[in-house]
């Protein structure tokens, strides 16, 4: 006799217990692609865009620099050089946790100014490059750059002013390098560090012997501190809280 039948009790069976992959699986979520963004319409992505914009500044102004540019060279000349002025000028004080929207705004202005600005005007190209060079000290000023990434950003303008000078050459070889002399002296903050290599392909060795003149002088201040460690300290102002490197 069964033991459920001595008791007086009937055991039912357990049901089965259906695997979790009888659940009907979730639709794939659809690819953000330029194919798949153009099936929007203009409309809808124009709205997206006003409304994102709303919301981030760094979008803002590279919309604004984009359609600046849309409207010619000279518009975006004026654009670019008051992003620039306004920068310099800022109040506000990046830390490390939204260091990354002033060197995304940086970067935009770099790409405006080679890609755009150097495809319809070089030569006002290259016063854009030099006016964020020049505005590098007061714009390492507001920011936290622990991570080094503002200041990289910057020095990548460097870059860009050799590249773009090299490219389609120096007007006058004697006042670039005199330009590139005292803009040298004023290096603060180590952004310039590599502006007499950038420039100096651009000049080439054979420069006219005012240009030589004035390489020499520039050589004589600089090859020294190549030979120098580098030694990073940390700032007691409270206004910039970022490591700074020093050559000593």
């Amino acid at each position: 006799m069964r033991r459920d039948q001595a008791y007086g009790f009937k055991v039912l069976p357990i049901a089965a217990v259906q695997p979790p992959w009888h659940i009907r699986s979730m639709p794939r979520q659809a690819a953000i692609t330029e194919t798949s963004l153009r099936s929007l319409g203009l409309k809808r992505l124009a709205a997206l865009v006003q409304e994102a914009c709303d919301r981030d500044d760094v979008l803002e102004n590279k919309v604004r620099m984009m359609l600046a540019a849309k409207d010619g060279g000279d518009a975006l000349d004026a654009e670019l050089a008051k992003r620039i002025k306004n920068l310099a000028g800022s109040r506000t004080f990046y830390d490390w946790r939204i260091a990354g929207d002033l060197v995304r705004t940086i970067d935009a202005i770099r790409s405006n100014i080679v890609d755009e600005l150097g495809a319809k005007d070089p030569r006002a190209a290259v016063v854009r490059l030099w006016q964020l060079i020049d505005a590098s000290h007061k714009i390492m000023e507001i920011v936290d750059d622990s991570s080094g990434m503002t200041s990289g950003s910057l020095q990548g303008a460097v870059a860009d002013l050799g590249r773009m000078l090299q490219k389609n050459g120096v007007g006058d070889a004697p006042e670039l390098a005199e330009r590139v002399h005292t803009s040298f002296l004023d290096n603060g903050y180590c952004i310039k560090d590599g502006l007499v290599r950038a420039v100096s392909p651009a000049l080439g060795l054979e420069a006219a012997p005012p240009c030589a003149g004035s390489l020499k002088r520039i050589w004589r201040h600089w090859t020294p501190c190549l030979r120098r460690p580098v030694i990073t300290v940390s700032t007691t102002n409270s206004s910039h809280a970022g490591p700074r490197q020093l050559r000593g």
